[in-house]
């Protein structure tokens, strides 16, 4: 075969048809494709400015005659010309007729009929595409294209009823990825031709065989897998985490499945993500000196919110027990008795994030405290958003203490993505 056609879509701008050409030469086949919007709606707010008309019908007639020039302009280049009237779906048909029909008239190979907004319902899409054959008398001349967004599901539906009515192209994307809800499906538009091939005088020239190989993880959809959960052995954990590109020691495989093991009580199922984040708790773990040992919460609506907490420091267990205005605050009440702080500490900043999918998804808590002027940035988690609390604060308590033992100032985590 010739190989594709290489096309670059390019506004009714000179300059932006110009760079079209200059991306393009190098291809042995190429396509100049340029649009303008051609709805009311798109007129008066990308066409507002009085430059182009002081009314709709001379918007109308400015816009008719930029399309034109870009057509005739870009056929300087190439004879292979397409031009799109954006949302032609909401376009008024007199003057989407009156457009194409110059667009043509000035060199345009194809017609691209957009729905920009996949606002039209598919008979009407099609009876839509009649009319333009019907009204447009140069229309033989070019070929009718379509291109359908799928905010109300409608695009493989609305581009096969434009086929049925005489479109020859359809512009598609791979599994209908695309900007909002997406556009056609390419896969789902081929295989209905094919599979009722008995209805359609249609074909295309695509291997279908090969829509298969378009695995999932090529288009970032995780592949299927062996559910992990509380009865999963070690091998099943360690064969998961190599398939996440983590390489791990036996010694640091029997660390993380006690916290895997942990987890899978908390969790019917253990995402990927669960995993990621166990990964960075447990095999990077950092030496504490505060180490939560034991934490309950009784709150409700009528009840003050009040937290018991247990912490370990060194071989000594502290207990201590705080009201506050919520049970993240009382937690942390219990923790300043518990450990009786001698240095000024202050809390600055509290973020909390979900960071793995399922209805127990694991949370994340980033806090910033100001200990002594400096500042500490933890973070904790779990599937109780009061316990990453608690682990985030005693995780900044335990890096001042470090900064202590080693005299220099930590380097602080960017809070970004939160």
């Amino acid at each position: 075969t010739d190989g594709p056609i290489i096309t670059a879509l390019a506004r009714t701008v000179s300059k932006d048809i110009k760079s079209a050409y200059e991306a393009l030469k190098g291809a042995n086949r190429y396509r100049i494709h340029t649009f303008a919007g051609t709805s009311d709606i798109h007129i008066l707010g990308k066409f507002s400015d009085s430059k182009y008309g002081k009314n709709l019908s001379e918007k109308r007639d400015t816009i008719l005659k930029m399309s034109c020039e870009a057509v005739a302009l870009a056929k300087t280049f190439t004879e292979d010309i397409e031009f799109s009237p954006e949302d032609a779906g909401r376009t008024d048909v007199s003057y989407l007729c009156d457009i194409i029909e110059a667009v043509i008239e000035s060199g345009a190979t194809v017609v691209n009929i957009p729905d920009t907004t996949g606002y039209t319902m598919p008979l009407e899409f099609g009876d839509k595409i009649s009319l333009i054959k019907e009204k447009v008398k140069n229309i033989n001349d070019a070929i009718i294209s379509v291109h359908c967004h799928n905010d109300l599901g409608l695009a493989v539906a609305n581009s096969l009823s434009a086929v049925s009515a005489g479109a020859r192209q359809v512009e598609c994307t791979i599994n209908g990825i695309g900007e909002r809800a997406g556009n056609a499906s390419m896969e789902e538009i081929v295989m209905a031709l094919k599979v009722r091939d008995n209805y359609w005088d249609f074909f295309t020239e695509i291997n279908t065989q090969e829509i298969y190989s378009m695995t999932p993880e090529s288009v970032g959809i995780p592949r299927n897998k062996i559910i992990l959960g509380r009865h999963s052995g070690r091998h099943g954990l360690s064969s998961r985490l190599e398939d996440l590109g983590y390489e791990v020691t036996k010694k640091q495989l029997g660390q993380l499945y006690s916290s895997f093991l942990e987890l899978a009580d908390k969790k019917k199922e253990i995402f990927d993500e669960d995993l990621r984040v166990l990964m960075g708790d447990e095999i990077i773990k950092k030496p504490e000196h505060y180490l939560l040992d034991y934490l309950h919460v009784n709150v409700g609506t009528n009840t003050i919110p009040t937290a018991t907490i247990r912490i370990m420091v060194d071989d000594q267990l502290l207990e201590e027990s705080a009201t506050g205005d919520g049970p993240v605050a009382a937690c942390f009440k219990a923790i300043k008795r518990a450990i009786k702080f001698t240095y000024e500490v202050k809390l600055q900043d509290y973020k909390v994030r979900s960071v793995t999918s399922g209805k127990d998804a694991i949370g994340e808590v980033i806090i910033r405290l100001v200990i002594n002027d400096s500042v500490f940035v933890s973070k904790g988690t779990s599937t109780d958003t009061i316990e990453a609390s608690v682990k985030a604060y005693l995780g900044a308590l335990n890096q001042y203490e470090e900064h202590k033992k080693n005299h220099h100032v930590p380097v602080i985590e960017e809070l970004v993505n939160i």
